[in-house]
């Protein structure tokens, strides 16, 4: 009986985990949870969407029973539902910092790091895209998440415009203008000229949305501007071509300081090689010097 289905798939587990806040007491719903867990429910259970309970429990911000769940000796976190989320999905979308705790304690947390969903997004993406605090994607990097991945399967994804989704989460960061993570993400490893399948680096996607902030402090950490994306555009013939004036001036303010370095960097070159030749000439001249102690 306790794993008896209704209409959508769902085991007693699964109604418990979707209920309506209010509709049981936190008590009442850890009691439930144990006496089905104690008479075999099982906990990895799909409905019909594929949700197991632990995606509906945290969803639904059923925080006593996430706990339950993710304590139970058999739960699975990798198991993704029909749009590919896994339970880490769920709480990166939430920003549920509490229940990612009590998610990296299982043993197999780690191998949901980097999956991804329909939209080829892995948790850390997830997490940049729907909240302005770092505290979750910090979590996640520091448990191991790799901050450069790009996707299992690329060809299978496309977003809205058609273009596929093999950005990582800096080219995210950088496209929304999230400073905090941009420097976090490049703290952990990020490459700060990463390119998707567009050839398109995060500072492409910072000018294309005017974030100019982001585009001084990408630059700052390494950004090259002269990158070419498949359309032969750099940062800054976009922000040219996009009429983003503030951004060609600082593109072309670099360009001239970047060039004035090589400058004085050849020229003090240039004055070394000539002492060299002085002190070359010097020693074969079979003059005495003044001064000299013999």
């Amino acid at each position: 009986m306790v794993n008896s289905l209704d209409e959508h798939g769902r085991t007693p587990l699964h109604c418990l985990a979707a209920a309506a806040a209010g509709a049981k007491c936190p008590t009442q719903v850890e009691a439930d949870a144990h006496a089905l867990i104690e008479n075999g429910v099982n906990v990895n259970k799909q409905d019909k969407d594929g949700n197991t309970a632990l995606h509906l429990s945290i969803f639904h911000l059923r925080m006593s029973l996430s706990k339950i769940l993710l304590q139970h000796k058999d739960i699975d976190v990798t198991i993704a539902n029909q749009k590919e989320k896994t339970p880490l999905h769920v709480a990166a979308e939430i920003d549920d910092f509490l229940v990612l705790e009590h998610l990296l304690k299982v043993s197999n947390a780690s191998k949901a790091f980097n999956m991804t969903d329909v939209h080829n997004f892995t948790p850390l993406v997830v997490s940049i895209r729907n909240s302005s605090q770092v505290n979750f994607a910090h979590r996640l990097l520091a448990a191991g998440a790799d901050p450069n991945y790009q996707g299992d399967n690329v060809y299978d994804h496309f977003d809205h415009d058609n273009i596929h989704l093999d950005r990582t989460a800096l080219h995210y960061a950088a496209q929304l203008g999230l400073n905090e993570h941009v420097k976090m993400l490049v703290e952990f490893g990020a490459n700060v000229n990463a390119h998707d399948m567009r050839r398109r680096s995060p500072l492409h996607y910072a000018v294309e949305n005017t974030k100019m902030p982001t585009i001084c402090l990408l630059v700052s950490l390494g950004g090259d501007f002269g990158i070419h994306d498949e359309d032969d555009q750099t940062a800054l013939t976009l922000a040219r071509r996009n009429g983003f004036a503030e951004a060609v001036e600082f593109f072309e303010s670099e360009a001239n300081r970047h060039r004035e370095n090589r400058y004085k960097k050849k020229r003090r070159g240039g004055g070394k090689d000539e002492i060299a030749k002085k002190r070359r000439r010097s020693s074969t001249d079979t003059g005495y010097k003044s001064g000299s102690p013999i």
